[in-house]
């Protein structure tokens, strides 16, 4: 078959079998869609299964931000804990949090001090979108919706992807703070 008969096959395969086999209608309706199968290419398929590995919960294992002076930081703690849902329609929510914010003395979340609230800020991280998978460029875009910080809402947040066993590790480009490059690394292990 030639390039251009297998590139318009969703609109000729009936009628390229039926000429090549003598075949009658009925048998090409009953294989039509194996044959479309058949000249499935090996990027669809990987793009399939890329999306398939990233399905799923998963628990945070490690949170660090590689300065450009090579010195780490652990802005959530070193013990910091998370969870990262994806699932297969495109949908995904990430919360990364401090295990030791201090609780608001108040008992309510209306009426915490200064203080009781910025570390519950500045110890948490959240937000829901839906994802891309970029297989080619080792990237998801994060699609942001809703967030605990409204400046990444309706804004992407790019990550660089690797997989590891049952572990997913989650790179950000390096981005600008306290006069330095900083590059988040997240490592991920499957949960579910």
């Amino acid at each position: 078959m030639a390039k251009k008969e297998r590139d318009d096959l969703p609109n000729k395969a009936l009628h390229w079998i039926a000429k090549k086999n003598g075949s009658p209608w009925a048998w090409c309706w009953r294989h039509a869609a194996r044959v479309k199968r058949s000249f499935e290419t090996e990027t669809e398929r990987f793009r399939i299964m890329v999306k398939h590995n990233f399905a799923g919960v998963w628990r945070l294992v490690t949170s660090e931000f590689k300065r450009s002076d090579g010195s780490t930081a652990y802005p959530y703690g070193q013990e910091a804990v998370g969870m990262l849902i994806y699932d297969e329609h495109g949908h995904m929510s990430a919360q990364i949090m401090k295990p030791d914010r201090p609780i608001f003395v108040s008992g309510n979340i209306r009426r915490g001090t200064a203080e009781e609230i910025k570390a519950a800020f500045d110890g948490y991280t959240a937000y829901f979108g839906t994802y891309e998978v970029d297989e080619e460029g080792g990237t998801v875009t994060h699609r942001v919706m809703g967030s605990y910080f409204p400046n990444w809402v309706s804004q992407d947040q790019k990550r660089f992807f690797e997989f590891s066993g049952n572990r997913l590790t989650l790179k950000t480009p390096p981005i600008p703070a306290a006069g330095k490059m900083v590059t988040g690394i997240l490592v991920w292990e499957r949960a579910v």
